[in-house]
């Protein structure tokens, strides 16, 4: 068994497809430790550690602690650990609605009467 540490990896974000909030805050990069088998670290690349927030059970805009969890593609042997910041806070606001375009008045018809 060995470790490999892995620095300033992007955070991602989880949401419903119908989420109503956005995050309005600036995320920190992350940085944690890979245990596992020598054979598996030594396959293991920065774009297969994959942290991300769920916000899938916030339903308010604010200020917000959220956890960061980390998904590992391979080898099922990996165990991420010490993960910095465990926690970030996260700022939500509520969505704005797109502008509704206004609808364009038809073309009259090329024969029709003046």
């Amino acid at each position: 068994s060995g470790r490999r540490n892995y620095a300033s990896l992007p955070v991602s974000i989880l949401t419903p497809p119908t989420y109503q909030l956005e995050v309005t805050s600036q995320l920190p990069p992350i940085s944690l430790g890979v245990y596992g088998p020598e054979s598996a670290l030594g396959k293991l690349t920065p774009e297969q550690i994959h942290p991300f927030i769920d916000l899938s059970t916030i339903e308010a805009p604010g200020q917000h602690a959220c956890p960061v969890q980390v998904w590992v593609d391979g080898d099922a042997s990996l165990l991420v650990q010490n993960v910095s910041p465990a926690t970030i806070a996260i700022k939500l606001a509520i969505v704005a609605a797109p502008a509704k375009p206004t609808p364009a008045k038809p073309a009259p018809k090329p024969d029709a009467p003046k």
